[in-house]
């Protein structure tokens, strides 16, 4: 393995869990959080998300891997379409009865997920608007 992909491995193993948990904590301290808060927590790791996607990029286009070897090229591309749409089928139906049976269970708001949900997802829907596209963000 290159030195430089070594490096890039151990920051995005190490170093983003760690600052992650510290803002995770920073959150759970704060009595609550304000939209400029979440707007710039959700901006923040879109930004992060494409700037290691572009470090990568960059690193792997100056070893001279070609984009077929980093999964740009579709050569069979009927084939990448019938399995692209399984998989997101399958993962629509986890997400569903994930869903309904999240639903049946009572929700205790001391646990971490309704605190989470409560600091960190928005609450109006044009915060909502923003945080949608933030969804289909990740490069990686």
């Amino acid at each position: 393995m290159h030195w430089d992909f070594a490096l890039i491995l151990a920051f995005l193993t190490v170093a983003v869990p760690l600052l992650g948990r510290r803002r995770i904590r920073r959150i759970f301290r704060a009595p609550s959080t304000s939209k400029a808060e979440r707007l710039s927590l959700y901006f923040s790791t879109i930004v992060f998300q494409w700037l290691a996607a572009a470090l990568i990029l960059w690193r792997a286009t100056a070893r001279g891997i070609s984009s077929a070897s980093l999964g740009f090229a579709l050569p069979y591309p009927v084939a990448t379409a019938a399995v692209s749409l399984a998989l997101a089928a399958l993962v629509i139906v986890n997400q569903v009865f994930s869903l309904k049976a999240l639903a049946m269970r009572p929700l205790d708001p001391e646990k971490l997920l309704p605190q989470m949900a409560l600091k960190v997802f928005p609450r109006r829907k044009r915060t909502q608007g923003i945080f949608r596209p933030g969804r289909l963000r990740s490069p990686l």
